[in-house]
């Protein structure tokens, strides 16, 4: 009885860390994105008349910041059970 406890929690555990992982790696994901995304658009921004830039830059940045928190708030980082885990992970496949 108490091997398959441990057993269960040891598989827990390892969806936990590989969850992480997958979280990790996409809100990195998004940053580079953001970051590429950012570099392109203040190219452009430049070149517009400097009376709109200032108003530009700061949708930018709002929508940049959306685009993070959106995926932050579908994964989110503290799993409470394995049953919240098991939901989080159903839509997407995780590669180890």
């Amino acid at each position: 009885d108490s091997k398959r406890k441990t057993a269960k929690k040891k598989a827990y555990s390892s969806a936990k860390k590989s969850y992480k992982a997958y979280r990790k790696k996409a809100l990195d994901n998004v940053k580079k994105q953001n970051k590429e995304i950012k570099r392109t658009q203040l190219a452009k921004i430049r070149r517009m008349p400097a009376s709109q830039r200032e108003a530009a830059r700061k949708s930018l940045k709002d929508q940049l910041k959306k685009r993070e928190e959106a995926i932050a708030s579908r994964l989110p980082s503290k799993i409470q059970n394995p049953k919240h885990l098991q939901s989080l992970m159903a839509p997407r496949t995780l590669r180890v």
